[in-house]
C-alpha cells in the first residue's frame, strides 16, 4: 500500500490498485466500504481519478471518508441520506 506521500489522485494507478483490492476483497467477505483517503494533493481533489473512485463507491454501494488537512472530514455513505 502506499504511502500518504505516494497518494497523488492524478495517478491512475491508485484506481487500479482499488479495483484489484475490492476484486480480491476479504477473508471475510466483500469490502463495505473503500475507508480513508487523504486528500494531500489538493490539485487533483476534484480530477478524474478521485471522480472515478466516488463513482465506483457510489456504484458499489461502498462507504467512503475522504479527509483533507485543513478541513473537515467529508463522509460519503450510501444509507446516509436514508438514515
Amino acid at each position: 500500500m502506499p504511502n500518504k506521500g505516494a497518494w497523488r489522485f492524478g495517478d491512475e494507478s491508485i484506481y487500479q490498485m482499488v479495483l484489484t483490492e475490492l476484486e480480491r476483497g476479504t477473508g471475510a467477505g466483500p469490502f463495505r466500504g473503500l475507508g480513508e483517503f487523504h486528500l494531500y494533493d489538493s490539485a487533483n481533489a476534484n480530477g478524474v481519478v478521485a471522480k472515478k473512485i466516488m463513482a465506483l463507491a457510489e456504484e458499489k454501494n461502498l462507504a467512503l471518508l475522504g479527509k483533507r488537512p485543513t478541513a473537515p472530514p467529508i463522509v460519503a455513505h450510501p444509507n446516509a441520506a436514508h438514515s
